[in-house]
């Protein structure tokens, strides 16, 4: 009888140190995650999902090098307003984030976008 007492006393210890270290792993892990993959707030609020689904822009049209480099590039802000976003013709939305880019455009200057990957 007792040594079923300790039998089953040591594997409650075991599974309970289990369960603690699985715990703190999972808690390790998202902080790791965070700090490789912060979330990162952007000059512009930029809709993926929009371009690519909706208006059926392809990725390369704005990322040279998608399909062949490791890395895609960061676009410059010319790639926007050649077609898309030219300042000479309405807009294409009356978003708060396109009219960012407008005045981006409008002043000649670059999307300071930051990295999200390193």
């Amino acid at each position: 009888m007792r040594r079923r007492i300790l039998i089953l006393s040591g594997t409650l210890c075991v599974l309970a140190l289990s369960g603690s270290l699985c715990a703190l792993a999972l808690v390790a892990w998202d902080a790791v995650d965070e700090w490789y993959n912060p979330t990162v707030e952007q000059p512009i609020q930029y809709n993926h999902q929009a371009h690519v689904e909706k208006f059926n822009i392809a990725c390369v049209q704005c990322h040279t090098g998608a399909e062949s480099a490791a890395r895609a590039t960061i676009p410059n802000i010319e790639s926007c307003g050649q077609v898309c976003h030219r300042t000479d013709m309405p807009p294409v939305t009356d978003s708060p984030e396109e009219k960012k880019l407008r005045d981006y455009l409008a002043e000649g200057k670059q999307i300071p976008w930051l990295k999200v990957y390193r």
